[in-house]
């Protein structure tokens, strides 16, 4: 679910109102080249829409089946005279196994041992607690969340309109909310990954030290001084795939997009649809737990064993850095080439 939510938003990372469309479309301004910010746009959104659709028919199919296996106490108690809406007397000799239920649902116990295994149903206890879910539901605007919005807002028309650093700017709206509801803001902080935060700022950490030493140009140039541009394009594809899973995906691409315009004048390969997948490429392989979207992922995913689920990040991020090259290659390069 969590890779699914990730495709959509990164296949829409290009739009010409968010920062990766506005990036891409003021480069090829920039540098006398024609742009189409709706094919930009289109282009990523439909192969990230191909990943998704290749997601769920491997791991999702089962969401399609309707099978329910659950039983229902009611019927049983139907067909059993022995089980009952009220507790049975319960024979000497066993065990009692109990098996609690959530709110609005019936528990079962059941005694092992001497004589006849007796099954009998629980109602719920009045006095628990309501579940998470329900509770967030049932709380309407409050105060602090009207602010929060509004701060959210200042921020949109404080980067956009005014040209104030996002850091900055978030940084003041959170003092300002940190001041105004000191012990509302304890439970975010205690919940926040922060071995993933620290792996995170050593990775950008290592990427700039690549990026100050050129070996992201030399590598780079390497490509480019291949003899055939399809290859060529191939390569870089991949090589702005394997970058950007590990370091910031608009950074790879203000490093690869000026290296790529000497084959973009050759005129052999398609300029939009190498545009494309290499913006694709760069921003699609963001589902990793290195990046800012599998990083947010792995942080609020509520599963018993956090490691692994790391672990199964990493092996699905391999995965879009294998395919997804190749896929915008084949379906965009290629096509638009001459």
């Amino acid at each position: 679910m969590g890779m699914m939510i990730s495709h959509g938003v990164l296949g829409a990372a290009f739009s010409p109102i968010t920062v990766y469309g506005a990036f891409t479309n003021g480069w090829l301004q920039s540098a006398g080249l024609p742009t189409n910010p709706l094919a930009l746009y289109v282009i990523p959104l439909g192969l990230s829409f191909v990943l998704a659709l290749g997601l769920f028919l491997v791991r999702g199919r089962d969401l399609l089946c309707t099978d329910d296996q659950t039983i229902d106490v009611d019927d049983l108690a139907a067909d059993n005279p022995t089980i009952a809406g009220s507790p049975t007397p319960q024979p000497r000799g066993g065990d009692l196994v109990t098996t609690g239920a959530n709110t609005g649902q019936h528990g079962t116990s059941a005694r092992h041992g001497a004589g006849p295994m007796v099954l009998t149903t629980e109602s719920p206890q009045p006095g628990r607690e309501p579940d998470r879910l329900e509770e967030i539901e049932s709380t309407g605007f409050t105060p602090l969340r009207v602010l929060t919005l509004l701060g959210m807002v200042a921020l949109l028309i404080g980067s956009a309109v005014f040209q104030i650093d996002v850091g900055v700017c978030s940084m003041v709206i959170a003092a300002i909310l940190l001041v105004l509801a000191p012990n509302k803001h304890k439970p975010a902080v205690n919940n926040v990954t922060w071995s993933a935060v620290l792996l995170v700022c050593g990775m950008l950490t290592y990427m700039s030290v690549l990026k100050a030493n050129g070996t992201l140009e030399f590598l780079g140039d390497a490509a480019a001084s291949l003899g055939s541009p399809l290859l060529t394009a191939l390569i870089l594809c991949y090589a702005v795939a394997a970058v950007s899973a590990v370091g910031s995906s608009i950074g790879t691409l203000g490093i690869v997009l000026p290296l790529a315009a000497p084959l973009l004048m050759m005129g052999e390969v398609g300029l939009i649809g190498f545009v494309a997948a290499v913006s694709f490429s760069a921003v699609i392989v963001d589902v990793s737990p290195l990046s800012s979207n599998g990083v947010m992922v792995l942080a609020n995913a509520q599963v018993p064993d956090r490691d692994k689920f790391q672990r199964s990040l990493f092996k699905y991020t391999g995965y879009v850095v294998l395919v997804a090259p190749i896929l915008a290659w084949l379906l965009v390069v290629l096509p638009t080439s001459v």
